[in-house]
């Protein structure tokens, strides 16, 4: 059997759980620490996951648990902070959700920073990978429907471009083989206050 990594978790709200149980159920990683602001949200997901240690502050927990991972399931606002501060503790796997940031210059610098400390960072879009995407992008790359000139996705109501919205287009640049990006264009309407 392979190395088991130690695994902390850095937000511990609805994906936080997920998160938590993905490593609970992973042969090869023992998660050792949950981190959150609120102290009874971090205490729960640890009694639900046999979690060891809660930590309020990211940075203790950084300090304290020699992690090999940590996942940082936060909000956009704050996970370039955190990514940053993972990275400069030495924490080599660091796996954040989506949006990666709250602007493309966080995301800058947290790529910035891991590869300065030589960290793999990845976001969470896993759902590129579903087998029927994999099956649209190859029919796409063999040229089995002409040429695409127009992606068309209806999400769910009110879900938000930097919720649902970065899976629909990482969704569309997937299935059409990762294209580079020539120009982009948007528009957006805010309907309620979140």
């Amino acid at each position: 059997m392979g190395k088991t990594y130690r695994v902390g978790v850095v937000g511990c709200g609805g994906m936080g759980r997920h998160h938590s149980l993905a490593w609970t159920d992973h042969p090869g990683a023992e998660l050792v620490a949950a981190a959150d602001v609120n102290e009874e949200v971090a205490r729960k997901v640890a009694e639900e996951f046999s979690i060891p240690a809660v930590y309020t502050d990211y940075n203790e927990m950084f300090r304290n648990e020699d992690l090999d991972i940590v996942s940082i399931p936060t909000w956009q606002g704050v996970r370039a902070e955190i990514t940053i501060a993972a990275a400069n503790a030495g924490i080599k796997g660091i796996i954040g959700e989506k949006p990666m940031a709250a602007s493309l210059g966080e995301a800058d610098d947290m790529i910035e920073a891991c590869e300065r400390k030589g960290a793999k960072l990845a976001i969470g879009h896993q759902s590129r990978f579903t087998p029927p995407r994999t099956e649209i992008r190859r029919l796409v790359a063999d040229g089995a429907i002409g040429q695409p000139t127009l992606v068309y996705s209806r999400s769910k109501p009110k879900a938000g471009l930097l919720n649902i919205g970065t899976h629909a287009v990482d969704r569309w640049r997937y299935i059409l083989s990762d294209p580079e990006t020539l120009w982009v264009i948007g528009q957006t309407s805010r309907t309620t206050d979140r």
